[in-house]
C-alpha cells in the first residue's frame, strides 16, 4: 500500500505525477541559474526499467545523475525552496537506506522541507521552465503497530516522525518508562531543545560527529526502529564529519565522555569534545577540539546500561548533550536473520504466540511466508514475498501448543531453500521446499517463538533470510475450580449459500459469527483482488484472514454501525478477464438494514445477489489466488428481540 506525501514548494506551473512503481533506479537533476531547472526519474517495475518524463526544462548548466544500487532504495529527500518567493526549488538532496547521497549544496539558502516515512516509490509535483514543488509516494510496513497516526515534529535542521498514540508498541523489547533512565544534558542552555525519545528506538548503529575549529557543530545518529534505520541530526554542518560505527546489534554505546566551554564565536557555551565507549570495550577517537578552560562531563547509565537515544540542545552548533539508557534486561531473545545477505528487511514484531504458518514456493525456493499471530484476544497476520503456487499450511494449537524451533537451509545465491517448524508437543511440520545448501537453526532453550523477522530478495522477492524472537515459556497457571454458570443458549445455526464466480484459486471459509463489523476490499487492474472481514461473536471482535492479494492501490473500508446495523444482502458480478484461467469477481457492494455501500470495483459481467428474507449475513466464503474468484455467504435469521 502506498501513501502520497503532499508536494511542497510553490503553486505555479503544471501538475505532474509519475505514479507508483516498485522502486527508483536513477535520479536526474538539472541545474538552473538560481534553482533546480528540471528533474527526471527512472523507476523499476519488476524486471523493467520505466523512464519517467522530464519535469522542467534543461539548461546549459548540465545535469547531475544519482544512481541507486540494486540492493538499496531511496528513503529520504531534503529540499529547499527559494526564501524570497518560495515558488521554486533551489536544492535537492536524496539519501538511500544505506546512507548513499547525491551531490548537493551543503549549506542551502531557503526554506527547508523533507519527504520521508518509508521506501520512496514515486514522485509528483509542479513545474514549468523550473521545478516549483515536489512530493513523493512511500510504502509503509504492513505491521498494524505502525499504521497509527503520525505527526511531524520540527527540530532544528531536522524533521522527525513521532507516534501520537498514548502508548508505544511492545515491539521495542518491552521497554517501559521504568526501565529507561534519562541522563543530562550537559553543556550550554542556548539553541533548540531536542529529544529523540528512548521509547521509539531499539538501538544506535552509527554516530557521525561534525567538528570545526571551535568544537562540535553537529551530531548525526543512525537508529534502528521497527527493523528499519532512521537518521536524526542536530546542529549545523560547518566543518568535517567523522563517523563511529558500532557492530550493531551486538555492540552498543555505554557512556559518553566530553567537555564543554564558552566559545566567543557563538557567544555561548557549546560542546567542545565527545568520546564514546561501547559494550565491547572499544573507545572511539575524540571528536571536536580541546580547550584549556573547559568542564568535563560523563553521560552513562547504571551498570553498563545500553544507550537508546540522545537528547540535548542545538542550533548553530551542539550546545548540550545527554542520553537515554535502557536500564533493564529484556526477557526476549532475538536471533538475527540467518541466510543470504542483502534484500529488503522486514520485522513482524512481538506477539503472544503463533497459530498458523503458510509457506509458498517460487522457482523452487521459499518465495512466500505468511504468519498468523495471537495478541490477546485478536489475531494479526503478516505476509512476505511472492508465491508462484498455492502455499502449504502448518497449524499450531496455540495456546496449548507453541513453536519451539525453526530449521532451514539456504543456497549459495542467498535464497532460503527449505523450512521446517517444531512445536512444544513434539510435532514437526512437513518440510517446506527441499533442503539444500547451508543449514541454520532458530531456537532458544526453554523459550517459545513469538515473532519473525527477515529479508526478501530484491529481484525474485524470494525469502533470503529468516530470524525470530523468543520469549520465556510462561509458568503454567493452576486450573481454577469451575463456578456453575447459567447455560448459554446455543447459537442459531447458519445456512451456507453457494459461492458465485470462477472455479479457480484456493477455497476459503471464514465460518459464521453473530454479526459483521467491518469489510475491507482491495482492487486491482482487473477486478477485486483482496477481501477481509471483521466479525463479532459475544461482543468480541474477530479479525478474519485476508483473501487474495493486496495491490498498491490499497484497500477501501465499509464499517457498520455495530450493533445497530447488519448486512441483509450482497450484490456483485464476475467476468472472464484476459490473462486469467477463470472468472474473477469484478465488483461487490453491500446492503444493510440502513444503507447501501458504494460499489467496490467495476460493474460488468455476470451479476449475482445473496439475499434471504428475514435473514442477515454472518460470514463469508469463496475462492481466491492473486484475485478473488468466488464469493459466497453464511446467513442466519434476524433476531426479533
Amino acid at each position: 500500500m502506498a501513501q502520497k506525501l503532499e508536494a511542497k514548494g510553490g503553486k505555479k506551473g503544471g501538475v505532474w505525477d509519475d505514479g507508483v512503481h516498485d522502486g527508483i533506479r536513477k535520479v536526474y537533476v538539472g541545474q538552473g541559474q538560481d534553482c533546480i531547472a528540471f528533474v527526471k526519474f527512472e523507476y523499476v517495475d519488476g524486471f523493467e526499467v520505466v523512464v519517467g518524463d522530464e519535469h522542467g526544462k534543461k539548461t546549459l548548466l548540465g545535469t547531475e545523475e544519482f544512481e541507486i544500487d540494486a540492493d538499496d532504495y531511496l528513503v529520504y529527500v531534503e529540499a529547499f525552496r527559494d526564501k524570497a518567493t518560495e515558488e521554486s526549488i533551489v536544492d535537492l538532496k536524496f539519501e538511500t537506506y544505506k546512507g548513499k547521497t547525491n551531490k548537493h549544496i551543503e549549506t542551502s539558502p531557503g526554506v527547508k522541507f523533507v519527504l520521508h516515512g518509508g521506501k520512496i516509490i514515486g514522485f509528483h509535483g509542479r513545474s514549468s521552465d523550473v521545478v516549483h514543488s515536489i512530493g513523493a509516494y512511500v510504502t509503509f510496513p504492513s505491521t498494524p503497530d505502525l499504521q497509527g497516526k503520525w505527526i511531524k515534529v520540527h527540530i532544528h535542521r531536522n524533521v522527525q516522525l513521532r507516534r501520537i498514540r498514548g502508548a508505544f508498541s511492545s515491539r521495542v523489547h518491552n521497554i517501559t518508562k521504568e526501565m529507561a533512565q534519562k541522563v543530562g544534558p550537559f553543556g550550554g542552555n542556548k539553541g533548540d531543545a531536542f529529544d529523540d525519545g528512548v521509547l521509539g528506538y531499539t538501538g544506535v548503529k552509527k554516530v557521525t560527529v561534525g567538528e570545526n575549529g571551535n568544537g562540535v557543530d553537529c551530531i548525526k545518529i543512525e537508529y534502528e526502529k521497527d527493523g528499519r534505520f532512521e537518521t536524526q541530526m542536530h546542529g549545523s554542518v560547518t566543518g568535517i564529519l567523522k563517523e563511529f560505527e558500532l557492530n550493531y546489534p551486538d555492540e552498543y554505546i555505554t557512556s559518553i565522555q566530553g567537555t564543554y566551554s564558552n566559545v566567543a564565536r557563538y557567544n555561548t557555551t557549546i560542546v567542545k569534545t565527545l568520546t564514546f565507549k561501547t559494550s565491547h570495550g572499544r573507545t572511539s577517537p575524540m571528536f571536536g577540539n580541546t580547550a584549556i578552560f573547559s568542564t568535563d562531563f560523563v553521560v552513562e547509565g547504571k551498570a553498563g546500561a545500553k544507550l537508546m537515544g540522545f537528547h540535548g540542545r542545538s542550533g548553530s552548533a551542539l550546545d548540550a548533550i545527554g542520553a537515554h539508557f535502557f536500564a533493564s534486561t529484556s526477557p526476549l531473545k532475538h536471533i538475527e536473520p540467518r541466510g543470504g545477505f542483502g534484500g529488503n528487511a522486514w520485522d513482524d514484531g512481538v506477539y503472544d504466540g503463533v497459530s498458523k504458518i503458510s509457506v509458498g514456493l517460487n522457482c523452487g525456493n521459499i518465495g512466500y511466508v505468511r504468519f498468523k499471530y495471537v495478541k490477546g484476544s485478536t489475531s494479526v497476520r503478516h505476509s512476505h514475498g511472492k508465491m508462484s503456487e498455492e502455499p502449504k499450511v502448518f497449524k499450531v494449537d496455540y495456546p496449548n501448543e507453541y513453536v519451539t524451533s525453526v530449521e532451514g537451509t539456504y543456497n549459495f545465491c542467498g535464497d532460503v531453500t527449505s523450512l521446517t517448524f517444531k512445536t512444544s508437543k513434539g510435532r514437526v511440520s512437513p518440510e517446506f521446499g527441499k533442503a539444500s545448501g547451508s543449514k541454520f537453526v532458530l531456537a532458544v532453550k526453554d523459550h517459545m517463538l513469538v515473532g519473525f523477522c527477515g529479508r526478501n530478495g530484491l529481484i525474485l522477492n524470494c525469502l533470503s533470510a529468516l530470524g525470530a524472537r523468543f520469549a520465556p515459556v510462561p509458568t503454567p497457571v493452576p486450573t481454577p475450580v469451575p463456578t456453575p454458570v447459567a447455560p448459554v443458549p446455543a447459537p442459531v445455526p447458519a445456512k451456507k449459500l453457494e459461492a458465485k464466480g470462477g472455479n479457480h484459486g484456493a477455497a476459503w471459509d471464514d465460518g459464521f459469527y453473530e454479526d459483521v463489523r467491518k469489510i475491507y476490499v482491495g482492487q486491482g487492474d482487473s477486478g477485486v483482488s483482496f477481501v477481509k472481514f471483521e466479525y463479532d461473536i459475544g461482543k468480541k471482535l474477530v479479525a478474519g484472514d485476508g483473501h487474495g492479494k493486496m495491490s498498491l492501490l490499497g484497500t477501501e473500508e465499509f464499517e457498520l454501525d455495530f450493533p445497530n446495523e447488519y448486512i441483509v444482502s450482497v450484490e456483485g458480478c464476475y467476468d472472464k478477464v484476459f490473462g486469467f484461467e477463470a472468472e474473477v469477481v469484478t465488483m461487490v457492494k453491500f446492503k444493510t438494514n440502513k444503507r447501501t455501500s458504494p460499489p467496490f470495483g467495476m460493474d460488468g459481467g455476470i451479476p449475482f445477489v445473496f439475499e434471504m428474507k428475514d435473514h442477515k449475513i454472518v460470514g463469508f466464503h469463496g475462492k481466491s489466488g492473486d484475485y478473488v474468484h468466488q464469493v459466497g455467504v453464511h446467513v442466519s435469521p434476524i433476531s426479533k428481540s
